[in-house]
């Protein structure tokens, strides 16, 4: 019996291609390097806006 966690791990190859693929063709759309963004979103954890903060040396 499969599954969905099954499924879904089993997909993480072809997931990473699918985004490499992306990246290398949509890559000039996303903001570039320093640009400020906003995240929004309905339920997402509080956590998740530090994992986006920029890095500061």
């Amino acid at each position: 019996m499969t599954t969905h966690v099954d499924e879904e791990i089993t997909s993480r190859p072809d997931c990473r291609c699918r985004a490499a693929e992306t990246a290398a063709r949509d890559g000039g759309l996303l903001p570039a390097r320093g640009e400020r963004v906003a995240v929004v979103g309905c339920g997402t954890p509080r956590r998740s806006g530090v994992h986006r903060r920029p890095v500061r040396r």
